[in-house]
């Protein structure tokens, strides 16, 4: 059983700065070396993109109050390019959605990475969405 895992990578300069990148892969743990095995460590398939230095087919930019460059490239976790954020009031947002439906049941764990800038400290808080009984934290 292959573990499927909705796939986000967040990167930040020193404001904050924010990168999407899913990409193809297979991921087999390992311990000093050896593989284990076992279904806890089954073979983890990512299979969703969002970002691949650029917003992919189906996603779309849909934050508000901020000023967002979908190509920055001072920091950069894999790729040419990530997303960076700048957030211009207490109640601003980056919000990249899909019309399509995601199946909640399709997947076991949403991942990001995160560089926090010089300092670090900002706060991040993941919600997701139906379109229909709002926001779910």
């Amino acid at each position: 059983m292959h573990r499927k895992i909705f796939h986000f990578t967040i990167l930040s300069t020193s404001i904050v700065a924010l990168g999407l990148l899913i990409a193809a892969v297979m991921y087999q743990p390992s311990v000093t070396g050896q593989t284990l095995a076992g279904s806890a460590y089954s073979p983890t398939i990512i299979e969703s993109q969002v970002y691949t230095d650029q917003l992919t087919t189906g996603w779309g930019n849909r934050s508000w109050s901020t000023t967002i460059d979908f190509a920055q490239t001072a920091q950069v976790h894999t790729g040419d390019s990530a997303i960076a954020v700048t957030y211009l009031s207490a109640w601003s947002a980056i919000f990249i959605g899909s019309d399509d439906p995601i199946p909640g049941n399709k997947y076991d764990i949403l991942r990001f990475w995160i560089h926090g800038g010089d300092t670090g400290g900002q706060v991040i808080k993941v919600v997701l969405s139906d379109y229909t009984s709002g926001f779910v934290p």
